[in-house]
């Protein structure tokens, strides 16, 4: 009976045991990569979902401050693993790290806001004309809270008149005065907007609306007698050899010749109430527009007249009309 006894005693006290056992904190398992989005630390942004099976609570325990977004901190592994402890996490530290480090993730703020805030300071400042600008080297990134705005706030700016040299600092997002400032150098600059070919073309090609496209060009960099109206390019024809993406000067083009020398024309003189035509030969080439040489035909007198198209020639006034009769 003694022995029953005793034997009942031992099962209760080896289930105790397996109970509390089964009751222990699990060992804590360190996330490979640490990113958090926010601004502090916390336990479970440390550990894995399984860590926290008996202590559910403390994954929401906050361990430090997080860096400042697309930051990068550490944390000293010595004082995590007192701490999670104070926090019933199990974490022996198996692999003997010193530092535990974690990464803040955030969104970046795109080029072209930065330049148009940039852009519009210089404005506000008095700088006319269209600009531009470039940047010292990479532009520096401006990382923002994940899921904020992305905009950016120019604290201050320094131009140096003479060269267009900047300085400036700015902070994003533009509606957090506490986040930290960034500086940045470059250059701004006027720009002239310029039709660039996007084909090679050669002599005796006539230059059409889809053969260029527009670029901006330093006004600083512009040679003389640049071209920069379309209107001037459409429909002429290069004196050389135009390359793909190139500025071109006025003295590059001219007119498409549709008249050459030898060819048989028709020589009109128009007045009020009476229009005569009489065929002549050209003794000149020209484009539309030029003034070219004529011989009539039959009386084989020399006139001049003006060209208006392929076989059109426009030879004045009255004063020329004997050349015409003569027919």
């Amino acid at each position: 009976m003694k022995l029953q006894g005793l034997i009942a005693a031992l099962v209760v006290i080896a289930a105790a045991f397996v109970n509390v056992e089964a009751l222990a904190a699990p060992q804590a398992i360190l996330k490979a990569n640490i990113t958090v989005e926010g601004r502090v630390v916390t336990l479970g942004d440390l550990f894995t979902p399984e860590s926290f099976s008996t202590s559910p609570e403390a994954a929401r325990v906050v361990v430090a401050a997080a860096p400042m977004p697309g930051g990068r901190t550490s944390l000293d592994a010595y004082r995590l693993t007192k701490f999670s402890a104070e926090h019933g996490i199990d974490w022996p530290n198996t692999q003997k790290l010193d530092m535990v480090p974690v990464t803040r993730i955030g969104d970046m703020v795109p080029a072209d806001t930065v330049k148009s805030e940039l852009l519009g300071a210089a404005a506000a400042q008095g700088l006319d004309g269209q600009l531009a600008l470039s940047f010292s080297g990479a532009m520096p990134v401006l990382h923002i809270p994940v899921g904020a705005e992305p905009s950016v706030a120019v604290d201050a700016l320094d131009i140096e008149p003479r060269t267009g040299q900047f300085r400036a600092r700015l902070h994003a997002p533009a509606s957090d005065m506490s986040a930290p400032g960034v500086a940045i150098v470059g250059r701004i600059y006027t720009v002239l907007d310029l039709p660039v070919l996007t084909r090679d073309i050669r002599p005796g090609e006539i230059i059409a609306k889809g053969d260029f496209e527009w670029t901006q060009i330093p006004s600083d960099r512009l040679g003389q007698n640049v071209l920069t109206s379309a209107a001037d390019l459409i429909g002429t024809t290069p004196k050389r050899l135009l390359r793909t993406g190139q500025p071109i000067r006025i003295s590059d083009i001219e007119q498409p010749v549709v008249i050459n020398k030898g060819d048989i024309v028709a020589m009109m003189v128009t007045a009020p109430g009476m229009s005569l035509s009489a065929q002549g030969r050209a003794l000149d080439a020209g484009a539309a527009g030029e003034t070219i040489r004529i011989m009539n035909s039959l009386s084989k007198r020399t006139v001049e007249g003006t060209v208006k198209g392929p076989g059109r020639v426009v030879v004045g006034t009255l004063a020329t009309t004997a050349a015409l009769a003569s027919r």
